[in-house]
């Protein structure tokens, strides 16, 4: 088997474009990692405390299931992370499944790049936790 190395780094080419991501998913979120399992080497369970909601109706915990299928996948980091979040939500509303290109990104890496500012939809819910 060949593998191929990313072309561009996954959180530069989507905070470039976060629109085109809002788009295709369902929910988008602010939350922090709350904790991560790894159940083998290219599948990843993260549970979420959504602390701001974008689109979608959004439950305050979200478990991501995050399959790292090829060089462009990437793993969440440490617990205590904040994220933003881009993904459809199961019919239950409580878990995303996240294969091939990732579609979060640190906290520190959005406001880096100014994701935000390229970002048209608002802020809908904010979670007191």
């Amino acid at each position: 088997m060949t593998t191929i190395a990313c072309p561009v780094s996954p959180f530069f080419q989507s905070a470039a474009q976060p629109n085109k991501y809002a788009d295709k998913s369902n929910a988008v979120f602010f939350g922090r990692l709350c904790k991560t399992e790894n159940l083998s080497e290219n599948m990843q369970i993260a549970e979420f405390q959504v602390l701001e909601a974008y689109k979608g109706e959004l439950n305050t915990r979200i478990r991501i299931t995050n399959k790292i299928e090829s060089d462009c996948s990437m793993a969440f980091g440490n617990a205590g992370t904040n994220y933003y979040v881009f993904g459809n939500l199961d019919d239950a509303g409580k878990e995303i499944i996240m294969d091939g290109f990732p579609r979060f990104f640190p906290e520190h890496y959005a406001n880096k790049t100014n994701m935000l500012t390229r970002l048209d939809i608002k802020q809908v819910t904010n979670f007191d936790i």
